[in-house]
């Protein structure tokens, strides 16, 4: 789905949402030919992945990544009719859920005192290449990771650090995008990556992995 598309669509569930909240007759937006989703349905289907592999990749935890990914949609559509979409570069709507994700999980983080994250072998999450060009040999050595020796080796970063290197490496997130969503300034995010980096290599090393 191209920028334009994903914005009338957001605009459609936006309506829906406001419909809802007024008891008003919910407008009939566009719709796939194939689908009796509602637009709002829609737009959760094809944010939720972004979400998910972001939240699973900084928890460990896929029982509890589905947990706080349902919660931030639920969070998605209570902000919705706040959403702008004026003034905003195309596309701007994915990093805004995403800064709902993050600012979700580190509410999460705040509430956890004590306790290690579990996680579960046999999956496989893969840096989406596709979407970034940082291809050091780092995240190729991690692309080829299982899920359970992933969690392991992220979880060496202080979250601040993690946070970002994912943001990068698998959603190819512009600085300014990583800025925006993790409220923190340019030269802070390029840090905090350039930190991870340096940190995952030492430990890839020492798990000679590179």
């Amino acid at each position: 789905m191209n920028h334009k598309t994903l914005e009338e669509l957001v605009s459609w569930a936006k309506s829906e949402v406001e419909a809802t909240a007024g008891n008003r007759p919910v407008a009939t937006g566009p719709k796939d030919p194939a689908s009796r989703d509602s637009a709002l349905a829609r737009l959760l289907g094809l944010i939720y992945p972004d979400l998910m592999g972001y939240l699973v990749k900084m928890t460990g935890d896929f029982h509890l990544s589905e947990d706080l990914c349902q919660e931030t949609m639920v969070r998605i559509i209570k902000k919705l009719p706040e959403y702008k979409s004026e003034g905003r570069k195309p596309g701007a709507f994915r990093s805004w859920a995403m800064k709902i994700a993050v600012n979700l999980y580190r509410d999460y983080r705040r509430r956890l005192f004590t306790g290690m994250l579990k996680y579960s072998s046999g999956a496989t999450i893969r840096p989406d290449l596709n979407r970034t060009n940082q291809l050091s040999a780092e995240t190729l050595a991690i692309q080829n990771l299982g899920f359970a020796d992933l969690v392991k080796v992220l979880s060496c970063l202080p979250p601040e650090q993690r946070e970002v290197f994912i943001l990068k490496t698998y959603y190819g997130y512009s600085y300014r995008e990583i800025a925006e969503i993790t409220g923190c300034p340019e030269g802070t995010a390029k840090s905090r990556l350039h930190k991870a980096v340096e940190t995952l290599r030492k430990e890839l090393e020492r798990r000679d992995m590179v």
